[in-house]
């Protein structure tokens, strides 16, 4: 039986300079722009997922502004989200170690068993032998906080970016975590 879900809120948090804006950018509109303005507080992004089983998802992804100046407004922003996406710049490890003080945030404002998706960004910028240390890192931060799922993506060649979604839209189905309107078809 087909389920529609909409105004599913999703949080994408992560430092300033990651690639939170441009990796929405590339999932809205399939393209990419090197020249993405700083974000200032919130910006939001929508889009419906028709799954191939004719479930339909109604995103609002919450892109947060990852300045240090802008943090203090976060904690508000978190109310009423589903699940939430946790990005790093893989190209600056430093940004990987940035991680729990989103983690922490997102857990203890999201419903419990909400899904968190650990992102790494940029891609396109390692070499394998890079990729390989940066992405074994990340797996294991990602098991050692029971975070729900991982992902390397690009923005720039869009590697990854639907399939990280896509991977949100499956844990939001199957968990049904609280949205203001499931309707069942």
């Amino acid at each position: 039986m087909p389920i529609v879900l909409r105004s599913v809120k999703v949080l994408v948090g992560g430092e300033g300079g990651v690639g939170k804006t441009s990796i929405l950018y590339r999932y809205i509109n399939n393209a990419f722009s090197a020249n993405m303005q700083m974000t200032i507080g919130v910006q939001l992004h929508t889009r419906e997922v028709c799954k191939e089983d004719g479930s339909k998802v109604g995103l609002v992804f919450w892109d947060l502004s990852g300045q240090e100046r802008f943090k203090f407004m976060l904690h508000s922003y978190c109310n009423g989200a589903s699940g939430a996406f946790i990005l790093f710049d893989m190209w600056d490890v430093d940004t990987l170690g940035k991680v729990e003080e989103w983690f922490q945030l997102f857990r203890s404002h999201l419903p419990k068993g909400a899904p968190i998706i650990l992102v790494g960004t940029k891609k396109d910028l390692l070499n394998e032998e890079q990729f390989k240390q940066v992405d074994a890192a990340a797996k294991q931060w990602c098991q050692y906080y029971s975070c729900d799922d991982y992902l390397a993506t690009s923005a720039k060649t869009g590697e990854n970016v639907n399939q990280v979604v896509d991977m949100m839209v499956e844990q939001l189905l199957k968990r049904m975590v609280t949205c203001p309107v499931i309707e069942k078809k």
